[in-house]
C-alpha cells in the first residue's frame, strides 16, 4: 500500500500545533513561577509591617560590602526610635506601628537613593551608606535626627513628637557582620546616655536631640564635647547652635550658645586640648568657630560659603 505524502504533512502539522501549544503553556507556567519566586523573595527580604527591607536583606548587602576589595568606603547607621514602649503602653500597639512606619518613611526619604534602609527589629533600623567615610556618615546621621525631630504624628487627637538616636560605624578592613553591628550599637547607646545628661531648659523641656551626642573626647579624656541645635525665631538662620561640654564623670555640664546657624559635623579638639574648632552653616555663609572649652574667647570667622573644607589643627 502506498502512503499519501499529504497524510504525513497533515500529521506533522498537527503535531507541530500540539507541540507549540505545549511550549506556550510551559512558558506561561515558567513566567508564573518566576513571578511567584520573586514575590516569595520579596516577602523573605521585606518587613511585613512597613515593606522596607528586613534584617536578612540588610545583612546580605553588608556581607557583600565586607567581601569587596580595599578602597570601598562604607558605613552603617544604627537607628533606635525613642520611647516606643511608652507609646505602645499609652496609645496601644497600633499607634506604635504607625510610629515605626512613619520613621521608616522619613529615613527612606532622607538618605540617598543608593543607600539601603532596613528595619532590623522592633524599634531598630539600619542604614547602609556606600561610598561614605565617617564624617559623611555622621553628617547623614545628623540629617536623620533633624528630619525625625521635625516630624509630628497625630494619635488620638494628640501630636506625638518623634525622635531617634543614631550610632555610626565606619566599615573597616577585617570587619565582620558582628563587629560592625556591635560598634554601631555601642555608639547609639553612648549617644542615648549623653542625651540623658543634657541640662533642662527654662521651660522645663529637655534640649532637642538634634545633633546632640555627636562629639569627641578631649585628648586627656577628661571631657567630651558635642554640638546641638534648636529652633530659632530668626528668618535669616532658623536654627541656633549650642556646644555642650561634659566632664568624664558627668558631674559638670556646660552649655555655650554659639549663635545662629546649624552646627556642621563634629567638633575637633586641638592637640593640647585647650581649644575646640567646628563649623556652623547658616545657609548663605559658613563660619569657622574657635573657642575654649569653658566658652571663653569664642571667635567666629565667616568663610562666605567658599571654603567648605573641614578645619584641621596644625601639628
Amino acid at each position: 500500500m502506498i502512503e499519501d505524502p499529504a497524510d504525513d504533512e497533515t500529521v506533522s502539522l498537527a503535531d507541530a500545533i500540539v507541540l507549540l501549544d505545549e511550549v506556550n503553556r510551559l512558558s506561561r507556567e515558567l513566567r508564573e513561577c518566576e513571578v511567584r519566586l520573586a514575590e516569595l523573595d520579596r516577602l523573605a527580604h521585606s518587613d511585613p509591617l512597613i515593606g522596607l527591607p528586613n534584617r536578612r536583606r540588610f545583612e546580605a548587602r553588608l556581607s557583600s560590602i565586607l567581601s569587596q576589595s580595599r578602597g570601598h568606603r562604607a558605613a552603617m547607621l544604627f537607628v533606635d526610635v525613642d520611647g516606643l514602649k511608652t507609646i505602645n503602653d499609652r496609645f496601644g500597639h497600633n499607634a506604635g506601628d504607625r510610629v515605626i512606619a512613619e520613621v521608616g518613611r522619613l529615613l527612606a526619604r532622607t538618605v540617598r537613593h543608593t543607600d539601603l534602609v532596613a528595619r532590623l527589629a522592633g524599634d531598630e533600623f539600619g542604614v547602609l551608606l556606600e561610598q561614605s567615610d565617617e564624617l559623611s556618615a555622621w553628617q547623614m546621621a545628623l540629617r536623620i535626627v533633624e528630619t525625625v525631630d521635625e516630624a509630628q504624628l497625630r494619635v488620638d487627637g494628640m501630636c506625638l513628637r518623634l525622635s531617634v538616636a543614631v550610632g555610626v560605624a565606619e566599615i573597616q578592613r577585617g570587619d565582620t557582620l558582628k563587629s560592625v553591628f556591635a560598634r554601631a550599637d555601642k555608639e547609639m547607646y553612648r549617644i542615648k546616655n549623653l542625651r540623658s545628661r543634657n541640662p533642662v531648659r527654662a521651660d522645663g523641656r529637655s534640649w532637642p536631640s538634634v545633633g546632640a551626642g555627636y562629639g569627641r573626647w578631649s585628648p586627656d579624656s577628661s571631657q567630651i564635647v558635642f554640638l546641638a541645635f534648636e529652633r530659632s525665631t530668626s528668618l535669616v538662620a532658623p536654627v541656633n547652635s549650642s556646644l555642650f561640654v561634659i566632664s568624664a564623670d558627668g558631674t559638670e555640664t556646660r552649655r555655650v550658645n554659639v549663635g545662629l546657624g546649624r552646627s556642621d559635623g563634629m567638633p575637633d579638639w586641638s592637640p593640647d586640648g585647650r581649644w575646640i574648632a567646628f563649623r556652623v552653616d547658616a545657609g548663605d555663609w559658613i563660619d569657622l568657630v574657635v573657642m575654649r572649652p569653658d566658652g571663653s574667647h569664642l571667635a567666629r570667622l565667616t568663610l562666605d560659603g567658599v571654603n567648605k573644607d573641614w578645619p584641621r589643627w596644625r601639628p
